[in-house]
């Protein structure tokens, strides 16, 4: 992994001790522990936070922004980047899935082959929607299952399917990051704080107008960000009812009654 330069995120140090019971102290102690053992070998600072099994509590990302990262993987409910309101630092929510997650094809019975399907089908509709706005699109893989002999072809096939498009951008969770904070953070913060200014004090998260990031031959390429009100978990339920109504005869009253 070192000789492709890829970035590696913490995922904690054991998979299998959770941390939904940590106190605050002892989340800090993982957290640093993993950057210790990163610096360590790899001589680079640490980027990326995702918790063992995705078992955040209320204080990961306070405490994730205090030890020096600057995103986390641990919130999966949107398909775009975006800023959270930390005590100190800054901390960025980079989309992680639990849709195309071979951990959950494993679990459904399913086999390489529709895993891959979903893939393409997927990025089908994600790269429609980015001629006009940008997306993020995670894939989970996990070696134990994808790397069987018996799988890894049809994955693969599904993977170069996606990069044999123009505009798609095969980047790591921090260059997602600096580009996010170098064109969109600026307009973000100060759409945030007027937001806040008029709820009486009480911020809420959404996106403002800016610029997302695709890639092209000659280098990133800016998009535009629609303006969306309302909490994340809405402007989600928002875009997915468009989708239905793009892809299907129910309309957007339809959609959202189907939802």
């Amino acid at each position: 992994m070192e000789k492709r330069n890829w970035e590696l995120m913490s995922h904690g140090i054991y998979n299998t001790r959770y941390h939904w019971n940590f106190s605050p102290e002892e989340e800090r102690a993982a957290m640093l522990e993993s950057r210790d053992i990163h610096k360590k070998l790899t001589g680079r600072e640490q980027k990326g936070w995702f918790s063992p099994a995705i078992t955040n509590t209320v204080n990961t990302f306070d405490l994730a922004a205090e030890c020096g990262f600057s995103y986390t993987a641990d919130l999966y409910h949107d398909d775009q980047p975006f800023p959270l309101r930390v005590k100190s630092g800054a901390l960025l929510s980079l989309p992680y899935t639990v849709e195309l997650n071979d951990v959950l094809s494993h679990r459904r019975g399913e086999e390489a082959e529709e895993f891959a399907r979903q893939i393409r089908d997927y990025f089908d509709t994600v790269y429609a929607e980015g001629a006009e706005q940008g997306r993020v699109m995670c894939i989970a893989l996990h070696p134990y299952w994808v790397g069987q002999p018996h799988r890894i072809r049809a994955v693969r096939a599904a993977l170069e399917y996606v990069l044999s498009h123009s505009g798609v951008w095969l980047a790591r969770g921090s260059e997602i990051v600096d580009w996010f904070n170098a064109n969109h953070l600026p307009a973000s913060e100060s759409h945030l704080a007027g937001r806040e200014a008029a709820n009486g004090g009480i911020r809420t998260l959404q996106h403002s107008p800016g610029k997302r990031t695709s890639r092209t031959g000659d280098g990133p390429r800016a998009l535009p960000l629609p303006q969306a009100d309302g909490c994340p978990a809405l402007r989600v339920a928002r875009r997915r009812a468009h989708r239905a109504d793009r892809y299907t005869d129910g309309g957007p009253l339809g959609a959202l009654t189907a939802r």
